[in-house]
């Protein structure tokens, strides 16, 4: 077993952003850790964020920064990286960073979080499957290694966010959505369009564009909007499960109108315990099993939603299907804010091929759960040739209704291209 000490804090505060740094020793080895510490008297809420492979525990300030400000004390250690890259010892270094935090009396037991962006992303993972006393885990685009994080997936049991940018090489074209299709319990994940796999960080660094670009001549180039995505969907995943406040999915609807994200499942509830804190169930309603509200659409005025589904203004929505804002249910279900859905279509200005919340002009094509359809945990369920999609199982003997039997021609392009996909890697 490791050993963790706190050895000796080294820093000077900042006046400007109150952070110092101190050493911790895990396995014979110094790491260099930055603590971000909110004004006020703790203990506080702790978050440990872990930088990407051979990047610099500055690349991860941005975040650190706006923790800080909400109330979160923050440590980000120095992980090792190059040919000693070492990403069990790196996760050991974040909780050595943690427990020296909570001796320290600054950070709060109950109350911690594990963070990552890339390689940092595996070590943050590493470290919850390690606590399961986590309350909250955010991964930037995390970035599996020798299936080191496949085989945790059971052990990881904290409510995680998955934030991930389009697949590419840097991020091994999104191997760690495995992680995500094989989590049980509260989760989350949206990918981020046009993004490369440097925008989770803040400020990014010249290792990261060099490697990360269209080609070895042409850089990455960092985007402040995209990566403004990134912080502000996990301020609000840290403030629900650590601080109580807010909710994560009342922010998906308009970033998915907008096309600000897409991909998008959120099985996550709208409080710290997956209740819906701040609006849930009312007048009359029930939510069941998880039911979300996406956009603030919770059960209201008699109806119900279950089996994570979402229903609002007495429409019923079942076995994972949405039904809000003129999107139809599976199975012909009903149609709210926006009028009937025949023939088992649907209006919805938000139905596309990268964002499915019901059938879209004929297409197989619902909302993903733990069940999801599609290659790689696709959010858009939409099966391989010679099945249909029906309740977010795809099936060779799928039953008569919404989507079953009649696949469009996007849908079938679609196919071909996610098996091509598939294939390649």
């Amino acid at each position: 077993m490791f050993n963790r000490s706190l050895l000796v804090l080294i820093g000077v505060a900042s006046v400007a952003h109150a952070q110092t740094t101190f050493s911790v020793t895990v396995n014979g080895s110094s790491f260099q850790v930055d603590r971000y510490t909110p004004t006020g008297t703790g203990p506080f809420p702790i978050v440990a964020l872990g930088h990407g492979f051979s990047n610099n525990k500055d690349n991860v300030r941005g975040l650190a920064q706006a923790l800080q400000a909400d109330g979160i004390v923050v440590v980000a250690p120095q992980l090792t990286g190059g040919l000693s890259v070492n990403h069990s010892t790196n996760a050991d270094a974040l909780l050595a960073a943690v427990d020296a935090t909570i001796t320290a009396g600054i950070g709060d037991a109950t109350r911690v979080g594990f963070g990552g962006h890339s390689a940092g992303g595996l070590a943050a993972w590493l470290a919850a499957s390690r606590r399961p006393q986590t309350k909250a885990l955010v991964l930037l685009d995390p970035v599996d290694s020798s299936s080191l994080g496949s085989a945790q997936i059971a052990n990881v049991t904290a409510p995680t966010l998955f934030e991930f940018a389009p697949p590419q090489s840097c991020n091994t074209q999104n191997n760690s959505v495995a992680w995500f299709t094989g989590k049980t319990g509260l989760k989350g994940r949206f990918n981020v369009p046009m993004a490369n796999h440097c925008d989770p960080q803040e400020p990014s660094n010249t290792i990261c564009l060099a490697g990360c670009g269209p080609s070895l001549i042409q850089p990455a180039t960092w985007s402040s909007t995209r990566s403004a995505v990134y912080k502000r969907y996990a301020r609000a995943f840290f403030g629900q499960f650590l601080l109580g406040a807010g909710c994560v999915e009342s922010m998906v609807a308009a970033d998915v109108a907008s096309t600000t994200i897409d991909q998008v499942t959120m099985l996550l509830g709208c409080s710290s315990d997956g209740g819906s804190m701040g609006g849930g169930a009312a007048g009359g309603g029930t939510a069941t099993a998880g039911g979300r509200a996406s956009g603030g659409g919770n059960a209201t005025a008699g109806g119900s939603a279950t089996a994570g589904g979402s229903a609002a203004a007495g429409g019923t929505a079942t076995a994972g299907g949405t039904a809000a804002a003129g999107g139809a249910a599976s199975g012909g279900g009903g149609a709210t804010g926006g009028g009937p859905a025949t023939g088992g279509g649907s209006s919805s200005s938000t139905c596309n091929a990268t964002n499915c919340t019901g059938c879209c002009n004929g297409a197989v094509c619902v909302q993903s759960s733990d069940m999801a359809c599609g290659a790689n945990g696709a959010a858009c369920a939409i099966c391989v040739s010679g099945q249909m999609c029906e309740s977010g199982r795809c099936t060779s003997t799928p039953t008569p209704g919404c989507g079953c039997g009649a696949t469009s021609e996007l849908g079938v392009l679609l196919v071909v291209a996610m098996v091509v996909l598939t294939r390649r890697r």
